[in-house]
Formats: structure tokens, C-alpha cells, sequence
């Protein structure tokens, strides 16, 4: 083969393109199968691991005393994950968000939330709050489309 690669320098051009191509179509497979192999050992996400629960009725298990407005419910869900159980709550209230922000405060105070992230401006207000396994996230906001409604969520998360 030597003899021949010397003897006809256009043989051994296409040979070696040959080879070339063969080495590259190995490669592109190569790498093809290493993502495909990385695509199926990928940790199963959390939606298979957890179990939802969505309906129009007021979580039983959220903390007593909350300001929630309980005929204007428009979704709740409860999400049961690895670590504990998540309830979140939705609505549209006809009160202004001064009166909810007000609310909402004075029922963390007064149960011994601990507040550990809150904000606010003109159209929303946002507050986390912890206490032992179980935390209080709660999101207000005007939404133009909507009048003066104001957006209520409720995340309620207590650990198991």
C-alpha cells in the first residue's frame, strides 16, 4: 500500500479524505451518544416527584387567622414534594392594597411570624415570613387590566 501512496500522490489524497471522513462521522457519533447517554441519566425533575392537588376550596391545613378573603377563592393548589408540602392560594379582593398590606402585617406580628424578606411600592407588596418548619410567603398586586383588583398569593410551605 506504501508503494502505492508513493507511486500515485491522487491515491493517497483520497485516502486519506477517506479516513478523514471516517474519523469525523466517529467523532460526530461520539458525541451524539455522550449527550444522549447525559440526556437519560438527567435526575428525574420535580413534577415526577411530587404530587399536585388544584381546586376552588380553601386549603384546611393553612395557618388560622389569615385575611383571606374565602368566597373569592379563584385556585388553590397543593404541591406535596420530597421535603414537605407546599399550599398556595389565589384570589381577586375588592379591597385596596393598603388595607390587605395592613392585614396581612398585623396577622404576622400578632402569630409570631418572623419576617425575613418584605417589599413594597405603590401597586405591590411582597412578604416572607418564617416560623419553625413552616414559612409565609404572601404577594399583592394591582393589576391595571383589572380595575382596582387587587392579585392575591398565598404560599404556605411547612416541612415534613
Amino acid at each position: 500500500m506504501a508503494d502505492i501512496i508513493i507511486e500515485n500522490p491522487k491515491k493517497s489524497k483520497k485516502w486519506l479524505w477517506a479516513i478523514l471522513i471516517i474519523f469525523i462521522i466517529i467523532i460526530v457519533l461520539g458525541v451524539f451518544y455522550y449527550f444522549w447517554k447525559i440526556a437519560d441519566k438527567t435526575p428525574e425533575s420535580l413534577i415526577d416527584n411530587s404530587e399536585f392537588v388544584i381546586s376552588g376550596q380553601l386549603p384546611k391545613e393553612l395557618p388560622e387567622g389569615l385575611p383571606i378573603e374565602a368566597r373569592a377563592i379563584l385556585q388553590s393548589k397543593e404541591m406535596k414534594y420530597e421535603g414537605g408540602t407546599l399550599w398556595e392560594v389565589s384570589y381577586l379582593s375588592d379591597r385596596s392594597l393598603v388595607e390587605l398590606r395592613t392585614d396581612f402585617s398585623s396577622y404576622l406580628s400578632k402569630n409570631d411570624w418572623i419576617t425575613v424578606n418584605e417589599d413594597q411600592s405603590i401597586d405591590s407588596y411582597f412578604v416572607y415570613a418564617s416560623k419553625e418548619i413552616e414559612s409565609l410567603n404572601i404577594n399583592l398586586a394591582q393589576n391595571q387590566g383589572l380595575g382596582e383588583k387587587i392579585v392575591v398569593v398565598i404560599a404556605f410551605t411547612k416541612v415534613q
